[in-house]
């Protein structure tokens, strides 16, 4: 997969964590939710303002790459900070190595997690899918355990474009106005 180009913004990345829950509202005004997703996936929006035009052309080659909303990209959050809780993957009894979603990361900052209890693991620096940090496990983790961890880093996340039929003044436009819009996707 392809790595989104490297820019630097004027002014911070807007992001929305969606996770689609159900509510279901009774006549007595109670409600039942549900919950569909154990992770949010999120949209975010790159922020509008001055790019300088062969950065715009840069993001249009790449919109064109990727064929719109249809091809998938590693998307890397250009500043470093908390994350907490990522979603790494799961066991299956044999892989001791896994890629975390962080780039640069802090190992003294890195906790991971499998099945929500702290494991100790030996931190990797790059190496991993889009030059993503990765981690040793001792042993693997069990068929089916839940792999997540708290780094601080830039986090790098599996992503497509929003809008998928955009005209090359349109998509220009967006980038000076509203943004152009990136949805967070699973693998």
């Amino acid at each position: 997969m392809d790595v989104f180009p490297s820019i630097t913004f004027k002014y911070d990345i807007e992001t929305k964590a969606v996770w689609r829950t159900l509510l279901t509202e009774f006549e007595t005004g109670k409600e039942q939710a549900r919950k569909t997703r154990t992770f949010p996936l999120r949209t975010l929006n790159l922020p509008s303002g001055s790019l300088h035009e062969t950065k715009i052309k840069d993001l249009w080659q790449f919109y064109q790459k990727q064929s719109g909303a249809y091809g998938s990209f590693w998307f890397v959050f250009p500043e470093m900070r908390h994350w907490y809780k990522e979603y790494i993957g799961r066991g299956d009894a044999s892989q001791t190595t896994f890629d975390i979603p962080s780039i640069g990361t802090d190992p003294d900052q890195l906790v991971v997690y499998v099945d929500n209890v702290e494991t100790s693991v030996t931190f990797i620096s790059g190496g991993g899918q889009a030059s993503s940090d990765r981690i040793l496990f001792a042993a693997p983790p069990a068929l089916g355990a839940m792999l997540t961890s708290d780094v601080y880093g830039k986090l790098r996340i599996p992503a497509r474009f929003e809008k998928d039929e955009l005209t090359d003044k349109l998509f220009h436009f967006m980038l000076y106005t509203v943004g152009i819009g990136i949805k967070e996707k699973r693998l």
